[in-house]
């Protein structure tokens, strides 16, 4: 029996999604590219017409946003910026733009995960000659560092997903080898990579 789904192609494809339980209940939603921008909107979690904040951001794509603290960290593709912060209480207030030059990038962030201190945003390493990257944002906003994921012999590229766990041990899958699950850690001042490999 085949199945036919009927995608309305008139309506915006939401990209990423994000819960918001500062003082009620909120979803933070981002569309895609429409009309030149890209459209980021805080909406009630009971009532998704409710619309508090609708903010145009003018990037290609909004990829991966996440909440720590008081804090909306918005990953995304564009020519020169890479990460947005917002305020979730007033965020049409102050905004707050990292360029892929302030974080050392040389690829637009794929994915944002949070701990309890700090914020990681994820590139991938798939154009040529680049390994895939870390870069760290703690809970006030403030750029800590960036990892290059390569430590002989591992160098990690085409990176597609971050998970963060209770000890600050960072997982990263890629596409290259879906045997393969890379674990980033500090140790002895310095990141280190292990690979696990599954048989």
């Amino acid at each position: 029996m085949s199945s036919f789904r009927d995608y309305q192609f008139n309506r915006s494809q939401v990209t990423a999604i994000a819960i918001d339980t500062s003082n009620g209940q909120f979803l933070w939603i981002a569309y895609a590219l429409k009309s030149g921008t890209c459209l980021l909107q805080k909406v009630s979690a009971h009532d998704l017409t409710q619309v508090y904040f609708s903010i145009p951001l003018s990037v290609t794509s909004i990829n991966s946003i996440v909440i720590l603290g008081p804090l909306l960290y918005v990953a995304v593709t564009h020519a020169t910026e890479a990460v947005y912060l917002f305020d979730i209480g007033a965020p049409l207030s102050e905004e707050i733009r990292f360029f892929k030059s302030d974080l050392s990038l040389t690829e637009s962030p794929i994915e944002v995960v949070s701990s309890i201190t700090n914020v990681y945003f994820l590139t991938p390493g798939n154009e040529s000659g680049n390994v895939a990257q870390i870069a760290v944002i703690d809970d006030a906003g403030e750029y800590v560092e960036t990892i290059n994921l390569i430590q002989s012999p591992i160098e990690i590229t085409n990176a597609i997903s971050l998970a963060v766990d209770s000890n600050e041990y960072l997982w990263v899958v890629t596409d290259g080898d879906p045997t393969i699950l890379y674990r980033v850690f500090f140790q002895s001042a310095e990141w280190q990579i292990q690979e696990t490999i599954f048989e």
